[in-house]
This record gives structure tokens, C-alpha cells and sequence, in this order.
């Protein structure tokens, strides 16, 4: 594997931003979403339970006034014609069957039940209220009525329904245009946050590097060009020949240091690229007939799947190529035993995207947020300088793009390539 350099620092940066201000943000919305949940339950909770209570009181009012009104009626009675379960039973059971009546239970001096009157179908939960008689009503000293509360709990059920209903629809409002766009809006900061730190980092390590390899440039070409005259000057045998060997490996080192600093001059440059119109699936169809014999000598297998009539760029074909180049010899690197290598561009709102998926042994966690740091990589000392990707990416951002990275350990990796449509008239 290449350079698979940078999710991580991405990663690291965004993890630290999160502590301010985004850390405080994220804290508002969660008190915010609990604030929401509570405003729920309080809809879902408070008015049934006043209405239950409200109209509870009001069925034990009722039940009150009618086993006083029961009981004036057998006291009536007792004092007309005496006191005669049989001639009180049927009385009792009319009243019950027209006022929703549960039981109505006689009792004695002595606290015993004299007699009791029942529906059959009872009920869930029975109010029972009491009513006293008159010392004339002997031996009947008090009536105790039980009134049928199932209508109360029926219509306390559609309350709580209806409310529950209304709790959904005002949950699933706050949360679809409240609490879900602020936790997108802060995700998106975050990244553009990140993106931006990254970018300054970068553009810092440029400059630093823009003026080291200037420093080394000058002196390393003198130093090659001297070692070719002295190659030269052993092959005319003008000097022994026992120092071909040393100068061959003087030479090919110093070449190996020239390729290193053009590949930061490319990563530290800033003048801008010579822009037009450009058929992204060119440049990758290109791209891919240059390499393709190669990888097939490695069992790599590449396929494409680009989408028609995409839509052209502002770009420069020859560093686009470039970062293809890069991003298919990353994916090579990280299918030793070979694989394949899928290429698929296809357009998205107002951008267009290329995505190059390796089945390779793909990138560990904690490598990702550095896949984009220059002289960052996995490879043994002499397989790679590590300025592919930073190189791709320091092209993709001039070209107004980005590249993303997703890959999992064993599960090989998707590097995507997102770049603007260029406007119609170009």
C-alpha cells in the first residue's frame, strides 16, 4: 500500500475541535432534546391525567348524590311499609339498570350485610360511596353504592390516544425540523472546520518545503552532473575502472533524492494549473490503457464502470491524470497477491465523482487521518517517498475538488475523487 495517507489527522482535528466551540453546541442540543422529550411527556401525560382526575371527581359527585337520593327513597319506604327485602330488591334493581350502577349493598346495625344487589358484568375498578339513614330505617343503618366506572376509563383511553398521537406528530416535528438539521449543521462545521485546518497545515508544510528544495536542488544538481562526468571519464579510461561501481551508486542515490524533490516542489507549488474544458472519462480511460498492461503482469485486474455523458470539468487533464496514476499504483501496492480495481464515475447535484476501489488488505483505523501527510507511509524504506497522495490531493484542492477516503481493515479501500461541473459555456 501506498501512501494511504490522511483520514487520520482529519479524524484527530475534528475529535479536538469538538471541544470548543462544537463540544458547547453539541451540549445546547442535547439539552435541547431533553428539553423536547420532557415537553413530549408533559403532552402525552399531563391532560389526560387532568382529565381523569376532573372527571373522576365528578362520577364520585354523581354516585354521591345518587346513594343519597337511593337512600331517602328506602327510608321512604321503610317508614311507609316497613322494612321487606323482597318489596325493597326490585326497587333497587330499576334504579340500578337507568343510573350505570355497579352494586348497592344494605347494611346493618352491627355493621353486617343485609342485603346486596349486583350486576353480573361488574366492572374494572368500582367507586363505592356510602350514605347513612335515619334511626327510623332500623335496622338498616347505612347504603354503600358502587357506580360502573367503565365509560370514564373508556373516554380517558381515547384522550391519552388522541394525545399520544398529537405527542408523535409534535416529536417527529421537532426532531425532523429542529434537533436533526442543528446536528447536521454541526457535522457539516466540523468538517468544513477540519478540511480548513488541513488545508493551512498543508499549505504551512508547503512553504516550508518550497524553500528546502530550493536549497537542495541547486547544490544536488551540481553534484550530479560531476558524477556523470566521472562516469564518463571511467568509461573513456581516463580514471580507473574499479570506481564505476561507487559512482553508479552515487548517481543512482542522488537521482533517488532529485525524484524525492520534484515530488515536494509538485506538493509545494502554487501557481495555478492551465484550466478547461475536460472529459473526466478521457483522462481515466487514458489513464487506465497506460497501466493497464503492467498491473495485468501483477494480476491486477481493472474495471471500469463510467457513467455516459457526464458532464466536463474545469481542469488539467495532465494532473488529473497524474492523481489517477497515484491513486491506481496505491491500490496496486496494496494488492501484493493481486485483486482488482474497480473504477466508476457518475455525476452528483452539481458535481461530478470518480471513485477507485481496491480489494485490497485495506487501511487500520488509526492510519486513516494521515493517508495525505507528505512522506507518510506504509511501504519499506526505498519502495516510496510518500507524496503520491499528498501531490493528489494538493491537485484535487486547486482544482476546487476534494478526495475522500472509506476503508475498513481487510475490506480494502474507496478512494473518491469529487470535482465541480464546469459551467455550460466552457
Amino acid at each position: 500500500m501506498t501512501a494511504r495517507n490522511d483520514a487520520r489527522s482529519a479524524h484527530a482535528v475534528r475529535e479536538s475541535s469538538r471541544h470548543v466551540p462544537f463540544g458547547f453546541l453539541q451540549a445546547q442540543v442535547t439539552r435541547l432534546e431533553a428539553f423536547s422529550v420532557i415537553f413530549i411527556g408533559v403532552i402525552l401525560c399531563l391532560p389526560p391525567s387532568i382529565f381523569f382526575g376532573i372527571e373522576i371527581s365528578h362520577l364520585r359527585s354523581n354516585a354521591q348524590r345518587l346513594a343519597s337520593h337511593f337512600a331517602r327513597a328506602i327510608t321512604m319506604h321503610v317508614e311507609k311499609s316497613g322494612f321487606n327485602v323482597q318489596a325493597i330488591s326490585p326497587l333497587l334493581e330499576k334504579e340500578m339498570q337507568s343510573n350505570s350502577i355497579v352494586s348497592i349493598q344494605l347494611i346493618g346495625a352491627a355493621n353486617t350485610e343485609i342485603m346486596r344487589v349486583r350486576d353480573p358484568g361488574g366492572s374494572w375498578f368500582e367507586i363505592e360511596v356510602g350514605a347513612s339513614f335515619t334511626p327510623s330505617t332500623a335496622p338498616l343503618k347505612e347504603l354503600r353504592l358502587s357506580i360502573d366506572d367503565r365509560p370514564l376509563l373508556y373516554q380517558t383511553a381515547r384522550v391519552f390516544g388522541i394525545h399520544l398521537l398529537i405527542a408523535i406528530l409534535v416529536g417527529l416535528a421537532i426532531h425532523w425540523m429542529g434537533i436533526r438539521p442543528l446536528h447536521r449543521a454541526i457535522e457539516e462545521l466540523e468538517t468544513m472546520q477540519a478540511q480548513l485546518i488541513h488545508s493551512e497545515k498543508l499549505a504551512t508544510i508547503g512553504e516550508i518545503y518550497a524553500g528546502l528544495t530550493h536549497e537542495i536542488n541547486n547544490p544536488l544538481a551540481i553534484i550530479l552532473s560531476r558524477v556523470s562526468l566521472l562516469v564518463r571519464a571511467v568509461k573513456e579510461s581516463r580514471l580507473p575502472a574499479d570506481l564505476l561501481p561507487d559512482l553508479e551508486m552515487i548517481d543512482r542515490h542522488g537521482n533517488r533524492i532529485a525524484e524525492t524533490i520534484r515530488g515536494l516542489l509538485q506538493f509545494a507549488r502554487r501557481s495555478s494549473f492551465d484550466l478547461s474544458g475536460t472529459d473526466l472519462n478521457q483522462v481515466i480511460n487514458e489513464t487506465v490503457t497506460l497501466v493497464e498492461k503492467s498491473f495485468a503482469r501483477d494480476h491486477i485486474q481493472i474495471q471500469c464502470h463510467l457513467a455516459p455523458d457526464l458532464p466536463k470539468i474545469l481542469g488539467s487533464p495532465d494532473h488529473l491524470q497524474q492523481v489517477f496514476v497515484n491513486l491506481l499504483n496505491n491500490a496496486r501496492d496494496a494488492m501484493a497477491k493481486g485483486g482488482l480495481i474497480k473504477l466508476q464515475t457518475y455525476r452528483n447535484s452539481v458535481l461530478v465523482v470518480a471513485e477507485v476501489e481496491d480489494s485490497g488488505a485495506g487501511i487500520p483505523e488509526d492510519l486513516k487521518g494521515r493517508i495525505f501527510e507528505p512522506f507518510f507511509t506504509t511501504k519499506s524504506i526505498g519502495k516510496g517517498t510518500g507524496l503520491g497522495l499528498s501531490v493528489s490531493y494538493g491537485i484535487i484542492r486547486a482544482h476546487g475538488g476534494d478526495i475522500e477516503v472509506e476503508s475498513s481493515p481487510g475490506q480494502g479501500a474507496l478512494f473518491r475523487v469529487i470535482l465541480p461541473i464546469a459551467d455550460k459555456h466552457v
